[in-house]
């Protein structure tokens, strides 16, 4: 018995070390496991094949990390006339469990060769993460039917080389992203669309740690500075809790328990599903949507563009406020949009001295789940390593609380001012004083001095002179001419808001053009200020200036009568 129970071991451990030598395992051994689906071993096409529909097949006796998987698959013609023709066909390594191991997938239905005809993809708790690692990782391929094409898997360390029928030129080389680890290898046909299927013939695998590779290892670059390359991620919970949630309060940060997850170090992708199982669709228990947070440290006041990609609905706060909410779900904006993440989104971050706070709520829904993020401008910034900031925008009813003092002032902490026509927009909470025109009545005069978004340090009055600047398009203006230039246009607008030059800004309905309230030292600085806007620069916009004074009150002409 003791000398049986130490060959065992010797045995499980000699399948760990290198070869030197490939190993045929038909079909019909007893060495090969299968879940899921249908599958059966038969003659077909000349060849001794196994048969898989929405199943995976994996040898159950041998587990290494470096080395090289070698198959022949088949695609029936049959594939392209059901009535669901997608099929994804798989070789996958070490393998840990059903849901976590690297994989090479196929996608024969996508013929005659297409861009995305394949892809390497590193599988987390079920999630294939597609999406987040498609660049540089899709190979195009043109799949042949009803003729056996050879596949060669070759892997070690973090280099992967895949071989599709040619055997002498790699078709993708690829940077493997999980552990470096043992596990199992094997094949697989994903269960959906439940009408796919394929044939495999002739597996071997080779245990080695040095693999003939054809092309030296691929060099790897660090993500670009500015990028977010670590977050603390919260506990999953249910979409609805932030579906309508404008504010954050110090609550939604205590009632969280919270992990710390790096990004992918040449990317910038962080992948959701290396920290939690959880199931597509909101099924299960639902809790389909996490936080991702970190801290933005800013020297001064001032206005930043964040880059950022996610799947597949991200909800973006910034010290507590709603700014951004968008859906990149696959297919949710045409039959052909995939929901590849990478920067295709931006915002301007209005950062304040200090610690500010960049919370996303992100929801998975799809195949993929994961976000990346960075700031293309990192002056006068840095990611701090406290990870604590500032939930500023509500602070219970007490904070929100008016007040008045008998000397006839009003404040008024909280007003909400919508960022825009739709709730996802979010809101401003805005802070004010009011003075009382007379101890006789209540009718008040708002202190225009006093308005400022909510926690923020009072604006110093520097400016003495007010205008009215009026704004249209030049003639023959188009939207089309103007449209390369409105982010900028909006960001230096914003400057200027932040800087107090510009007090108070609204659209014009009767034609394309703003009008705003500007304070100034001089007329001659209110002209620079607006000349220097890229729409006037390039002239596009025109506009009047009209000094300001203030005006007599009426009720004085009276006052006698």
């Amino acid at each position: 018995m003791k000398c049986m129970k130490y060959c065992l071991i010797g045995l499980t451990l000699s399948t760990w070390i290198t070869t030197g030598s490939a190993e045929p395992v038909p079909f019909d051994s007893e060495r090969w496991e299968f879940q899921d689906g249908e599958h059966r071993v038969e003659q077909y096409a000349g060849q001794q094949s196994l048969y898989l529909k929405g199943s995976k097949a994996f040898l159950s006796d041998v587990e290494f990390a470096n080395g090289i998987i070698e198959f022949d698959v088949l695609f029936p013609s049959e594939l392209t006339t059901l009535k669901d023709t997608r099929s994804f066909v798989s070789g996958i390594f070490r393998l840990q469990d059903n849901d976590n191991f690297e994989k090479y997938y196929m996608r024969p239905h996508r013929t005659p060769a297409d861009v995305d005809g394949a892809q390497y993809v590193p599988e987390y708790n079920g999630w294939s993460s597609w999406e987040l690692f498609w660049e540089n990782h899709i190979t195009k391929v043109n799949f042949i039917h009803d003729k056996w094409i050879h596949i060669k898997l070759m892997f070690a360390n973090t280099q992967l080389e895949v071989y599709f029928d040619d055997m002498e030129t790699p078709l993708l080389r690829a940077e493997l992203k999980r552990e470096v680890k043992p596990g199992k290898v094997g094949i697989k046909v994903d269960p959906e669309p439940p009408t796919a299927f394929a044939y495999f013939a002739n597996f071997s695998y080779e245990i080695t740690d040095t693999p003939p590779f054809k092309q030296p290892p691929l060099v790897i670059n660090d993500a670009p500075p500015g990028t977010v390359m670590n977050w603390q991620v919260s506990d999953p919970f249910v979409e609805a809790e932030v579906k309508d949630k404008l504010e954050l309060r110090e609550s939604d940060r205590s009632q969280r328990t919270w992990k710390g997850l790096d990004a992918d170090k040449d990317t910038g992708i962080t992948n959701l599903a290396m920290l939690y199982k959880i199931t597509p669709q909101g099924g299960g228990d639902g809790k389909n949507t996490v936080f991702a947070r970190t801290v933005i440290q800013s020297d001064t006041n001032q206005l930043k563009e964040l880059q950022f990609g996610f799947t597949d609905i991200a909800r973006l706060y910034l010290n507590g406020r709603l700014m951004y909410k968008e859906d990149n779900t696959f297919r949710s904006r045409n039959p052909t949009f995939m929901g590849n993440v990478g920067y295709f989104n931006k915002i301007y971050l209005p950062l304040k001295p200090g610690a500010n706070e960049l919370w996303i709520a992100v929801t998975g829904l799809f195949a993929s789940w994961g976000l990346k993020a960075k700031l293309t401008d990192f002056t006068k910034v840095a990611f701090s390593t406290d990870q604590t900031g500032n939930l500023e925008a509500v602070d219970g009813p007490a904070g929100c609380m008016a007040s008045y003092s008998l000397d006839g002032k009003v404040h008024i902490p909280c007003i909400a001012v919508p960022n825009g026509d739709s709730p996802a927009a979010g809101v401003t909470v805005f802070q004010v004083d009011m003075i009382q025109k007379g101890l006789q009545n209540y009718n008040f005069d708002l202190d225009l001095d006093s308005i400022r978004p909510r926690n923020e340090e009072p604006l110093t009055p520097i400016n003495s002179h007010q205008y009215l600047m009026i704004s249209r398009f030049a003639k023959g203006t188009t939207q089309e001419q103007t449209a390369p230039y409105s982010e900028e246009e909006a960001a230096m607008a914003w400057k200027y808001y932040q800087e107090g030059l510009y007090r108070f800004m609204w659209g014009r309905t009767d034609q394309p053009g703003v009008i705003v309230i500007m304070e100034s030292n001089s007329e001659a600085e209110a002209r620079e200020a607006v000349n220097a806007m890229p729409l006037v620069a390039k002239g596009l916009v025109e506009y009047d200036l009209v000094p300001l004074d203030y005006f007599f009150p009426l009720d004085a002409l009276f006052s006698s009568k």
